[in-house]
């Protein structure tokens, strides 16, 4: 049914082609969102750094760690990850600075307190070798005057407005400056909750821009700015459409579902597959990020770690513990991290 649903839209014209992947694009990807609320996860809930609670957390647990996560996006802190990670030879060719870099998630301007140098930080990974993408919250209007926003019925900004000139320009303003060799010199953004674009009969904005057409409005505005910067910018996105094959060059398999609807586990590698699936059909020229977070326990991201290369591209989200069941990662577990790398690596060669 995908399959066809995709022929069908590719035969009208409206399933673009991607680009052509740019070699770095395979490489794997390290992402400090998951080891940011492991740390968050063990200063509010884990007050000995080597108990485990054998045990997901709460609904509550989450909501506080996610809440203070985006406090250890933070220079030091990131360079402690990859000390780490040099120790045991794991070495990510792509580094994502996740939530949060920015003073406002709308201008994105750096949060000098947290990263007092980025751009000579992003310098020094492009000396080792790596790239940096940059997290970026879509449609946040933090920090964006309110005429170039989508309000409510008193006025007040709800989300950034896709179809509004004037925020376009700004938008692709701020992706040039950090993408640009004048800015931040970074190599392109994963970019998080397009879901989040504006709904309601009482919002309003520039007419004829709503919905999917505003989504991907968005997307274009950063991805032509992204290109026209730096040519073979990665953009990465949960774009799990064929329409949007134009502006997402690798597709996220996002963030792992913890329970099922009957609040029951649900097996992380099971979803890894079933999700694989759906993409690979939507969009089989595109790469995949694979993801892997949240993790419910040391095994199962184990397991998810053995499982990514048949699915896409590895991406690492934990470095020294699992958030949601406080079990410490060892030495050992980093050592298959590497392993398995290499052997994702040796097969592309």
């Amino acid at each position: 049914m995908l399959e066809a649903y995709r022929d069908d839209l590719a035969s009208h014209g409206f399933a673009p082609a991607p680009r052509a992947a740019a070699d770095w694009w395979h490489e794997p990807l390290f992402c400090g969102w998951g080891a940011q609320c492991a740390r968050a996860a063990h200063r509010l809930h884990h007050d000995d750094p080597d108990a485990a609670t054998g045990a997901l957390m709460s609904v509550e647990d989450d909501v506080a760690t996610v809440r203070a996560a985006p406090d250890f996006a933070r220079q030091e802190v990131y360079d402690a990850f990859l000390a780490r990670l040099d120790a045991h030879a794991v070495d990510p060719g792509t580094i994502v600075i996740d939530d949060r870099w920015q003073a406002a998630y709308g201008t994105g301007e750096v949060d000098t307190e947290k990263w007092p140098d980025l751009r000579g930080w992003i310098d020094a990974q492009h000396a080792a070798g790596r790239k940096v993408l940059l997290w970026w919250k879509a449609w946040d209007a933090e920090g964006i005057p309110a005429e170039e926003c989508v309000r409510n019925a008193v006025g007040d900004p709800v989300t950034v407005d896709a179809g509004h000139p004037g925020y376009r320009a700004r938008l692709a303003g701020i992706v040039r400056h950090l993408l640009g060799p004048d800015g931040l010199d970074a190599d392109g953004f994963k970019i998080d909750f397009t879901q989040r674009g504006p709904s309601g009969a009482s919002l309003t904005g520039t007419d004829g821009v709503w919905g999917i057409a505003a989504v991907h409005l968005l997307l274009e505005t950063i991805a032509t700015a992204a290109r026209e910067t730096k040519p073979d910018a990665l953009l990465v996105a949960h774009a799990v459409h064929p329409s949007f094959g134009d502006v997402c060059d690798m597709v996220r398999l996002n963030d792992v579902t913890e329970r099922d609807v009957h609040r029951e586990p649900v097996p992380v590698t099971d979803q890894l597959e079933l999700r694989h699936g759906i993409a690979s059909r939507v969009l089989p020229d595109h790469l995949i990020d694979t993801d892997q977070w949240p993790m419910p326990d040391r095994a199962s991201w184990l397991a998810y770690i053995a499982a990514q290369p048949r699915y896409g591209v590895p991406a690492l989200y934990y470095v020294e513990a699992i958030d949601n069941s406080g079990e410490r990662i060892q030495g050992a577990d980093l050592d298959a991290v590497a392993a398995s790398w290499q052997a994702y690596r040796e097969a592309r060669a």
